[in-house]
């Protein structure tokens, strides 16, 4: 199963966890196979989750439904990287990384 690590920088790291506790709804719609695991670093957050299927996982991430959540969130997803370790970079697309200067 393999397993995905999605870090971004966020505006508010308190907002940004209260909004993502209620998101149950749609992270079953990313056949995710165990909890989700997530770590909050300043204003970086780093979310660990293994979905069962990569590529209905990849199409849910970019799903309106999750743009929606993401922005509300407080999201910077101009800054928003996606990797698979161990499945190669073309199982999940990787974005440049931009640090905030204001972080």
């Amino acid at each position: 199963m393999p397993k995905v690590i999605v870090t971004a920088q966020v505006k508010d790291p308190v907002k940004w966890e209260a909004g993502f506790r209620t998101h149950g709804d749609l992270f079953r719609k990313y056949t995710l196979s165990s909890p989700v695991n997530f770590a909050i670093t300043g204003n970086e957050v780093t979310i660990c989750m293994e979905p069962e299927n990569l590529a209905s996982f990849k199409q849910a991430m970019e799903s309106q439904a999750t743009v929606e959540a993401m922005t509300f969130d407080g999201v910077k997803r101009e800054n928003r990287e996606d990797v698979c370790p161990g499945q190669g970079n073309e199982a999940v697309e990787r974005r440049p990384r931009e640090r905030d200067p204001h972080a």
